[in-house]
């Protein structure tokens, strides 16, 4: 799509704003680095061309010309938001105070509010509303701070993640045992030791683990079907043909993203890849987030069965 400047969408009467976000930010760009929060009706992020580091933009995603259009619930919701996050902003960058203004007054304008911080060693006044633009520098490690205090983090998409296949055992099973720390119920992702997955992976399981830059995110495995295991799930079907689904896991932080679907819709990928015909998982009857995945994958109740590691509900489809 040709980019079009903010200046020719205002004098055809339509919002850049709305425009930016309905066409992939063909008009800002991209500012998903800078996105500190999002829910269903604000979006809060770092400016790109800031008048001071760590000035933030907080908008409405509906389209409201300005304050006195906002109904009073968003209102409320906005500038309890906007104090929030002025707080945040003081400690994160040591800043001595955070002017707040809200110049709506184009001709077509999209209600937002920009938070300005103004350092110890500048001067008090109306001036720091107009400070000369910076450069954006991106700051990783305060973005992560300021999205942590206010209980957000990017969605987070399986193909934008590194996908290890050669692990290191150690590491997997440490980031196993961590993601258990976070669970109700952690005896629903069982346990494995060093020699079970060193056996696995000799009869020719797989196992991947997905890193954000330095940090595991998720994990999942493809365990191949044996005669012993179809034989006690009583299924008649050549081994060759069935993999099993092995344990699916993401870190607590990254919960939301929908990671385990994505995992599933890996695998079945890479099962047709390696010809399989049919897949298996089992999983805990009372782990719903897990079933409704499986049920919107297609996989079917075959039964329910007591293993060594607990009762499991089993699940087969065609792939």
């Amino acid at each position: 799509m040709e980019k079009i400047t903010n200046k020719e969408l205002t004098d055809k009467g339509i919002c850049p704003t709305c425009y930016d976000r309905e066409h992939n930010h063909i008009v800002f760009g991209d500012n998903k680095n800078k996105m500190l929060y999002k829910d269903v009706d604000i979006e809060c992020f770092l400016c790109g061309s800031p008048r001071a580091v760590g000035h933030t933009i907080i908008s409405t995603k509906k389209h409201y010309k300005d304050m006195t259009e906002l109904p009073d619930t968003l209102c409320e919701k906005v500038y309890t938001f906007t104090k929030k996050v002025m707080i945040i902003l003081k400690e994160v960058y040591q800043a001595e105070s955070i002017y707040l203004c809200t110049m709506c007054d184009g001709p077509m304008n999209h209600f937002h509010i920009q938070l300005i911080p103004r350092y110890q060693d500048e001067k008090r006044g109306s001036k720091n509303f107009v400070k000369p633009r910076k450069e954006y520098i991106e700051d990783k490690e305060k973005i992560n701070i300021i999205r942590k205090q206010l209980g957000w983090y990017p969605v987070i998409k399986l193909k934008d993640l590194t996908a290890i296949e050669k692990i290191n055992i150690d590491k997997y099973l440490e980031f196993q045992k961590e993601v258990k720390k976070d669970m109700d119920y952690p005896d629903w992702l069982g346990d494995f030791t060093k020699e079970n997955i060193e056996e696995m992976l000799r009869n020719h399981s797989k196992i991947w683990i997905y890193y954000k830059e330095e940090t595991p995110v998720c994990s999942m495995m493809l365990i191949p079907a044996t005669k012993e295991s179809l034989k006690s799930l009583q299924l008649n079907y050549k081994e060759q043909e069935v993999v099993d689904y092995g344990p699916m896991f993401v870190t607590s932080k990254y919960i939301g993203n929908n990671l385990q679907y994505q995992m599933l819709t890996e695998l079945n990928q890479i099962s047709k890849k390696k010809d399989y015909k049919y897949a298996i998982v089992t999983v805990h009857p009372n782990n719903i987030y897990s079933i409704r995945n499986l049920e919107k994958d297609n996989f079917k109740l075959l039964n329910t069965k007591e293993f060594e590691r607990g009762i499991r509900n089993v699940y087969f489809k065609k792939i």
